[in-house]
């Protein structure tokens, strides 16, 4: 019998950090993988996840970042419209149709995605 799926939270939180922009504060999840989009759980459900994990700790938005290392890019997940239209401008990209920002070629969280974020932030 296969392993079943971790939960929503375990994908949201794993591997979480908390940054600072300003006032603001964002917690940024990253999930490293191969073959994304067969493995994670519903597009939906990372969203409700990390829409507590926002309520919970008073954050301005909360992101998951699902990195297919074989593929060498990122699927961002923001936790409300506000926040992923926020991060589409940053990143100069457009919404998928399951809600998501891809991403060619980022894998570091702290190099190539909080850069574009701050950015974002400094300039709003």
């Amino acid at each position: 019998m296969p392993t079943p799926a971790p939960p929503p939270s375990w994908w949201v939180h794993h591997d979480w950090k908390i940054y600072r922009f300003g006032d603001k504060e964002i917690g940024i999840g990253q999930t490293e993988l191969t073959d994304i989009e067969k493995s994670m759980p519903p597009v939906e459900d990372l969203r409700c996840e990390l829409r507590k994990a926002a309520g919970n700790s008073g954050l301005f938005m909360a992101v998951l970042m699902l990195t297919d290392i074989l593929e060498e890019r990122s699927l961002v997940l923001v936790h409300d419209d506000n926040g992923l239209d926020l991060a589409a401008n940053a990143f100069k990209k457009s919404v998928n149709t399951a809600g998501m920002i891809e991403l060619p070629g980022v894998m570091s969280r702290k190099k190539q995605v909080v850069p574009f974020l701050a950015a974002a932030f400094n300039s709003g």
